[in-house]
């Protein structure tokens, strides 16, 4: 009897650990983003432009290099100036630096599965031997849905803050810095990113959380979505996204992700509606709004 009694309390109690331990681990990716928003800020008072979504030689889809990405760019405005400096040239490849492995903890969330480097992988599924990449949880905004991530809308244009060698100013988000988001988690388990940048000769890929992954774990991507992505859906089905949103936001937290936006500000925001083929619901209009920075369209109460 005390067997069975003590067995049912700890039935009730696992679940309210785990709910403290969620919580606790929002919070702190809450704290990360915060950070990231100030870094972001702080490169812009020194340089009068937001970081670059990545750098790079070449257009769409073709060799990205060198390909350091926004989140390098930052790190001496989050206390990793050390980290930033120990780069020599910038005009080395991401792929061949030794930072590509190197782990941040300000870029993990504490709920991202992925907290090891993971293997890189080349064009046809072959690993790229010796290269290995830190994870990171967070990506940066290149527009809303109609921005592709390597190619922009119809046009070539990017509407977001972020993208190939942008040079965004806050003047430049007329939409308000309080309802454009910079950037947001995009959980690695979900879909492979790396806080470097956008690794030349690579492919990026699903994580083994991805919806889409059972069906072809070898779908695989251009590689500015390492560090990029669009505003379209939050954590999709594959009613929404065939390719489980490796483009997207996405969180282990329950029912949406943080973002920060162009004031600084973080916030949750909760997975919007809609399938794939029916018209957008209120909320997917809303969340598209969020990642454009001029486009004169409105958030909402999203």
């Amino acid at each position: 009897m005390v067997i069975a009694i003590i067995a049912v309390l700890i039935g009730l109690l696992l679940p309210a650990v785990q709910k403290v331990r969620e919580a606790a681990s929002r919070m702190s990716c809450t704290n990360n983003l915060k950070q990231i928003g100030l870094g972001l800020h702080n490169y812009h008072d020194a340089n009068q432009v937001f970081p670059p979504g990545f750098t790079a030689v070449a257009g769409p889809g073709g060799d990205v290099g060198p390909g350091w990405g926004w989140a390098f760019y930052i790190l001496p405005h989050v206390e990793q100036d050390n980290l930033f400096r120990s780069q020599a040239s910038l005009s080395q490849s991401v792929a061949t630096s030794p930072l590509l492995r190197q782990k941040v903890k300000i870029y993990s969330c504490p709920s991202d599965i992925q907290a090891e480097p993971f293997p890189v992988y080349g064009p046809g599924g072959v690993q790229l031997s010796g290269i290995m990449a830190a994870p990171s949880s967070y990506a940066a905004f290149v527009g809303a849905d109609e921005s592709e991530v390597s190619t922009g809308d119809e046009g070539g244009r990017f509407h977001g803050c972020f993208y190939r060698n942008s040079r965004t100013r806050i003047t430049d988000i007329t939409d308000g810095t309080s309802h454009t988001a910079l950037v947001a988690e995009r959980a690695c388990g979900i879909s492979e990113g790396t806080w470097a940048g956008a690794i030349p000769g690579a492919r990026q890929r699903l994580g083994p959380k991805n919806p889409a992954f059972a069906g072809n774990p070898n779908m695989d991507f251009d590689p500015d979505q390492f560090v990029l992505l669009h505003a379209n859906v939050i954590n999709p089905t594959l009613d929404q996204s065939n390719d489980g949103g490796t483009d997207d936001p996405s969180s282990f937290h329950t029912g949406g992700a943080n973002h920060v936006f162009g004031d600084g500000s973080v916030r949750f925001v909760r997975n919007p509606g809609g399938v794939k083929g029916s018209p957008p619901p209120a909320d997917r209009l809303a969340y598209w709004a969020m990642g454009t920075r001029a486009d004169g369209d409105l958030t909402g109460d999203q």
